[in-house]
């Protein structure tokens, strides 16, 4: 068992050698324009049947909330004076709050929600909307001085969230003029500078196919 651990740490190590990640010297797109904050009419909860994740949008800017679920045995819970089950919520999980809970078998599971900035008036992140489309806004995560590009689409109550991505070992970023590699341990960080036709043409490409809708509450 050992001996096949190793194979797979070893395999998994040989094909991330040679990957590109790819990142933008600027925000995206190059013809946007950097905005403090989203239409106050865009504010409210975003959510997804199929999807445990919320978007929340408010003065402060855009907030991602997640579910983690987790489980406790009950009698973990009745032996600790830490944790409490009454009427169908558990107690000391979250500091000075209960969430609710569902008994299976001899295990109390709970979702205990965690949210995250991903953009605010003090964030490092930068906020940009389309000149094109006033309904397109990017969210560029700020990693290191470089970008990672995240749309979003507002359409009516629908919010169409599309994480910048590619295929592994793509090309399709070859036809950019100015770019610079730098070269990691493990794998080769490529740096994108595109001239504002070359980002037209990213922003129609596939990078942004990878896409999940949500609803206004």
């Amino acid at each position: 068992m050992k001996i096949f651990s190793l194979f797979v740490l070893l395999f998994l190590s040989l094909n991330s050698i040679g990957q590109k990640s790819y990142y933008f010297s600027h925000p995206v797109p190059s013809e946007g324009e950097k905005v403090k904050n989203f239409d106050k009419k865009l504010y409210g909860k975003y959510s997804s049947g199929t999807s445990l994740i919320t978007y929340e949008i408010n003065e402060m800017g855009i907030y991602v909330i997640s579910t983690n679920v987790s489980s406790m045995s009950r009698e973990m819970i009745r032996e600790s004076s830490t944790y409490d089950v009454r009427n169908g919520y558990i107690f000391g999980v979250v500091k000075n709050d209960s969430v609710p809970c569902i008994l299976e078998g001899d295990r109390y599971y709970f979702g205990v929600r965690n949210s995250v900035l991903l953009y605010g008036v003090n964030s490092l992140n930068t906020l940009t909307q389309s000149k094109i489309n006033k309904k397109v806004y990017y969210v560029n995560t700020f990693d290191n001085g470089y970008y990672i590009p995240t749309k979003l689409e507002f359409n009516g109550r629908k919010l169409i969230v599309s994480n910048f991505d590619y295929e592994l070992n793509t090309d399709e970023f070859d036809f950019i003029h100015e770019k610079k590699s730098i070269q990691t341990k493990y794998h080769e960080l490529v740096v994108l500078s595109p001239s504002e036709i070359e980002m037209s043409r990213v922003l129609q490409g596939s990078s942004f196919e990878n896409s999940r809708e949500y609803k206004r509450d």
